[in-house]
């Protein structure tokens, strides 16, 4: 829930170059839980769209809702 992500969607792996140098290479793509891989930016199941109140969590609408959806699927 909430807005897509900012696009950044491969996975990294760092190798070791020498006793000073280390390299973060990208190694693959993101995919979801039903193995669909992206490889552009990833949308929520639930498009919401909300300032964040990263300060102000309690208020903030994105939680709110979220917080109202999981309480609805609570068996």
């Amino acid at each position: 829930m909430g807005a897509g992500t900012a696009g950044y969607i491969t996975v990294n792996t760092g190798i070791p170059i020498n006793q000073a140098a280390f390299m973060n290479l990208s190694v693959g793509y993101s995919a979801d839980r039903k193995r669909n891989i992206y490889k552009e930016a990833i949308g929520p199941d639930i498009q919401f769209a909300a300032a964040d109140r990263f300060y102000d969590i309690p208020n903030d609408e994105k939680v709110q809702a979220a917080v109202k959806w999981l309480e609805s699927h609570i068996d």
